[in-house]
């Protein structure tokens, strides 16, 4: 990691097959963390790494945490949150240098396992098998670490900046990386808050978005965050979550234009999750964010616009996770059945634009800050967005009547990077992928055992950090690799 940043967020840190990962001091937040088969956690350079664990931590198979038994505790301290019958282990022979802190359980087992440090937990804590703890003499200083709670990390960023949609799967992209996209039915884009919009203006029941149930799915403390333009000051709804035998599972609902109606689990929907809000049927731009806390007893609801809280009910079904089947994850209309059962009276009617969906609950502070980030035609996190045309980077049309291995023979339109063919790569033009005037000319002829291919000169504008797309014409006579774009730079690739 970069010194750049003091604070990360990630869903899941694997390693595996001796592998290694180097932090740098600063807050990683995760939902999971497992090290195994000799792979190695390192902290380099000065200060301290605290990492927050929200669901499984798991260290084993000889991995080394921090320097294992010869390593500085003072460098790390891990907070683990899980709750159930989820544990903190250490175990088969691994080690790990620093302090621990459990909300639930922590075990040290199998033979050679260590721990040298310290270690709390409110659960139980076993020591197994041959298993060793070892108390550092030192006075650790981790900062204020009592009540900490996990943070809130990204699940899917439906942005609906694509051009069109023509209703098939996985055209409405989500660039969270989790690759949580949907299917538009019957809708299109329009101009949005920030690019584009997914435009659910028309009457009755055909026009929704249907979006991968798994991002939703098994989540209990969940925040979703969305732009709406609306102008209808009749009922309508947002989100609708639904199983084969439960279709109000997570419903996001407004009764009218000021009162908000949301439920989970529940048919018909209790009243006493009714909120009166602020007037949302302005015909502009709104920003909505949903959150739901479990607890033990009564759930927690809770609905911001435009950063100011209108208010929080309770639910009695306090502790589930989401349960939803495919099919069930609906922007834009509410499910009676599962995928189905739509009602004209409850259709949304306008736009919705930058849908985020979060496991855990932002704090006030954050969702300010995706406000302000977002106004400012940013993405949520503040990095930049492009909402013009996409310009090429650079285009190979590989209409070359041939090539022979020469440097800069294969061309490129920008006038950028032209390329070379490697190992006998050539070109034909007896089937061009469009027939027709217009259509294409050649094309590139690679055959795999060969290892045929075309090399062009290294530079940054083709080793892009952010999201990028690749467009060409493709026949496949066997299993192919087709693209690899390697960076002199300690083998990136």
């Amino acid at each position: 990691m970069s010194n750049t940043f003091t604070s990360y967020s990630f869903k899941k840190l694997k390693l595996k097959e001796s592998s290694k990962v180097s932090l740098t001091a600063g807050d990683y937040y995760l939902e999971e963390i497992e090290l195994k088969s000799q792979s190695q956690l390192v902290i380099i350079g000065s200060g301290y790494v605290r990492l927050f664990v929200k669901n499984k931590a798991n260290f084993k198979e000889t991995s080394i945490v921090n320097g294992g038994m010869s390593g500085d505790p003072l460098k790390l301290v891990i907070y683990f949150f899980a709750d159930g019958e989820d544990k903190l282990k250490v175990e088969s022979s691994s080690t790990f240098a620093g302090y621990i802190y459990s909300d639930n359980k922590v075990e040290i087992k199998g033979g050679n396992s260590k721990v040298l440090g310290a270690i709390s937990a409110i659960g139980e804590l076993k020591l197994k098998d041959g298993a060793k703890v070892t108390a550092a003499n030192l006075e650790p200083d981790f900062g204020d670490l009592c009540g900490a709670t996990p943070r809130a990390i990204l699940v899917s960023d439906w942005r609906m900046d694509e051009d069109s949609w023509q209703g098939s799967a996985d055209e409405l992209i989500d660039s969270s990386g989790n690759n949580y996209h949907g299917n538009a039915v019957s809708a299109s884009t329009s101009a949005g808050f920030i690019c584009n919009a997914a435009d659910l203006s028309a009457t009755g029941t055909n026009d929704y978005l249907s979006l991968n149930h798994n991002a939703i799915n098994g989540l209990k403390d969940f925040t979703l965050s969305a732009w709406v333009n609306t102008a209808r000051t009749s009922a309508q709804t947002i989100l609708s979550v639904a199983n084969s035998t439960q279709s109000n599972e997570a419903v996001f609902y407004y009764e009218n234009n000021t009162s908000s109606w949301p439920t989970l689990r529940e048919s018909p929907f209790n009243t006493s999750t009714k909120t009166t809000v602020n007037n949302i049927s302005t015909g502009s731009w709104k920003h909505h964010v949903w959150t739901r806390k479990t607890n033990v007893n009564n759930g927690e609801l809770c609905l911001y616009i435009d950063n100011v809280l209108q208010g929080c009910s309770s639910h009695n079904n306090g502790e589930f996770a989401i349960d939803v089947d495919a099919t069930g994850f609906i922007l834009g209309q509410e499910q009676d059945s599962l995928g189905g059962g739509f009602d004209s009276s409850q259709a949304f009617s306008g736009l919705l634009d930058e849908v985020l969906l979060f496991d855990g609950i932002l704090s006030t502070t954050e969702i300010t800050d995706i406000n302000n980030n977002q106004v400012q035609g940013k993405n949520w996190d503040g990095t930049e967005r492009s909402c013009g045309p996409l310009e090429p980077i650079a285009e190979w049309r590989m209409d070359e009547q041939a090539w022979n291995g020469s440097t800069g023979e294969v061309i490129d339109e920008t006038g950028s990077f032209n390329g070379q063919s490697k190992n006998g790569a050539d070109t034909a033009q007896s089937t061009p992928a469009v027939v027709g005037n217009p259509g294409t000319c050649g094309y590139g002829v690679f055959v795999q055992d060969d290892k045929q291919y075309i090399e062009t000169p290294y530079d940054e504008k083709l080793n892009p950090d952010g999201s990028f797309r690749l467009l060409f014409g493709l026949e496949l006579t066997e299993k192919q690799v087709l693209i690899a774009l390697r960076s002199p730079r300690a083998g990136k690739q």
